[in-house]
């Protein structure tokens, strides 16, 4: 299969172009963190820089990664922390709406 110089500008352009939401990358990051804790051989400090990589490899070219450090280092400890801030944030929002 043959691509032309216009189809792949236009596929460099979509891919360049999409934006990442932030759940998206805290899904990302939460998803990884479980497989990290998976392995006996990492500790914290492993898994925090596996994180940090992995960011910077697949995401830091369009989300700077200040605003996920908390995160990281949240999930370098519990890799559930992502999932217990939304279930905080939906039972506070639940209780706020009663």
């Amino acid at each position: 299969m043959r691509i032309t110089k216009r189809q792949l500008r236009q596929i460099i352009q979509e891919t360049v172009g999409r934006k990442f939401t932030p759940e998206q990358v805290s899904r990302y990051l939460s998803d990884n963190a479980k497989l990290y804790h998976e392995d006996p051989s990492l500790d914290a400090g492993g898994i925090k820089m596996l994180l940090q990589d992995d960011f910077m490899d697949d995401i830091g070219h369009q989300v700077s990664m200040t605003a996920y450090e908390e995160l990281i280092d949240q999930l370098s400890q519990d890799p559930s922390a992502w999932e217990k801030q939304q279930q905080h944030a939906a039972n506070k929002w639940h209780s706020d709406a009663s």
